[in-house]
Order: structure tokens, then C-alpha cells, then sequence
């Protein structure tokens, strides 16, 4: 099983998409000016986190773990060759898993950037708080993979 993900994740990694959504996300928490308070501009990233983020990051991390595997034919000569579905399956959402990860540890470190770059008095428990929240994401994300694997 891991060098099926291990495999998967080289297959993902090569190319392009996942690369530009991250880009696009990044410059959009970079780009948009700050908030006047520090409340304010955490109320900002939970709610561009939890709509945008996760609506615009979930959709090509799915179709990235799940598209070529389709198209191919390669889940099913694996399930063919013996490896039992659920193995299969739980590969997948490792996948997605660190895929999501990923993106969300990369906003993160861009939306940290930017608060220690802009004149508001952020705190480190807000900061925490925000890091807590994408990983919240991260999961709740993991969850809709893996109701969407079940059909």
C-alpha cells in the first residue's frame, strides 16, 4: 500500500493543477488588503478557509487522486491482482489526505506571512486557533472524500 501512494503521489505531484489552484489561493490571501482589527482578519481566513478554500481546494484534489484512476483502469487491475477494494480505497484518502495537508499547511504559512507582515497586533492563540482550523478542514475535507468513495 505505500507504494501505491507513494506512486499515486509522484502521479499527482507532476502535474500542473493542483500547483495552480495552490498559487491562486496564496495570491488571493496575499493579495486582498488586511482587515482593521485582528478579529476582523481572522474572521477573514476561517471563513475564506472554510467556503472558497475548501470548495476550490476539495474539487481538484478529488478529481486529481480519483480522474486517472478512472480513466485508466488502474484501481481495478489492482483490485484484479488481489489487493482488496478497502486497501485500495484507504490509499486513496491517504492521497487525499496529504494532498489536502499540503495545501492547507501552505495557506497557512502564506495568511502567518501576512500577518506578521501587516500593523495588526495578531495574537499566537490566534494564530494557533487559525492553524487548528485548517487542520479542522483538512479533516472535514478527508470526510466528503470518503463519503464520495463510497458510491
Amino acid at each position: 500500500m505505500n507504494r501505491l501512494v507513494r506512486a499515486d503521489l509522484k502521479r499527482i505531484v507532476a502535474k500542473p493543477t493542483l500547483y495552480l489552484v495552490v498559487i491562486i489561493m496564496v495570491i488571493i490571501v496575499m493579495a486582498l488588503d488586511p482587515s482593521d482589527t485582528a478579529a476582523q482578519q481572522m474572521e477573514f481566513y476561517r471563513t475564506f478557509f472554510n467556503t472558497i478554500g475548501l470548495t476550490f481546494v476539495l474539487i481538484p484534489v478529488y478529481l486529481s487522486v480519483y480522474t486517472d484512476e478512472l480513466n485508466s483502469g488502474i484501481m481495478i487491475s489492482v483490485i484484479g491482482m488481489g489487493m482488496p477494494r478497502r486497501r485500495v480505497v484507504r490509499s486513496k484518502l491517504t492521497d487525499a489526505f496529504f494532498l489536502l495537508l499540503g495545501t492547507y499547511l501552505i495557506l497557512f504559512i502564506a495568511a502567518f506571512i501576512k500577518n506578521c507582515t501587516s500593523n495588526l497586533a495578531i495574537t499566537p492563540k490566534q494564530n494557533a486557533f487559525l492553524l487548528l482550523f485548517c487542520m479542522f478542514c483538512v479533516i472535514r475535507g478527508i470526510g466528503i472524500i470518503a463519503l464520495s468513495s463510497l458510491v
